[in-house]
């Protein structure tokens, strides 16, 4: 995931609210409850124009779950910025086995 944060003159600043992401975040989505924690890592300068420092492998698949976890989180931050965020997921492929049921 990619944050930003924006003073009210438009410019973009770093700021370490990142690390509240590097703590697991729980909050309730359609009457379930969802945990996501983030890790932050070093990215060189290259790889930080293509994606975030902040990382994250949640069992969660669906991506309205995750999203609206991460927006619940920001709004619960208390800043003086503008908070944007983009959220990218690595390329995979997911094998299907026949006759297997997953629930999460």
């Amino acid at each position: 995931m990619k944050l930003l944060f924006i003073y009210e003159s438009g410019n973009i600043i770093e700021d370490e609210i990142k690390t509240i992401f590097n703590e697991s975040q729980t909050h309730m989505i359609h009457r379930e409850v969802y945990t996501i924690e983030w890790k932050r890592q070093s990215l060189n300068k290259i790889q930080s124009h293509f994606m975030g420092d902040l990382f994250a492998s949640p069992i969660y698949e669906s991506d309205s779950i995750i999203y609206n976890h991460t927006k619940k989180t920001i709004d619960n931050i208390k800043s003086k910025y503008t908070i944007r965020f983009y959220i990218s997921r690595l390329i995979r492929n997911i094998l299907t086995i026949p006759d297997f049921i997953r629930v999460i």
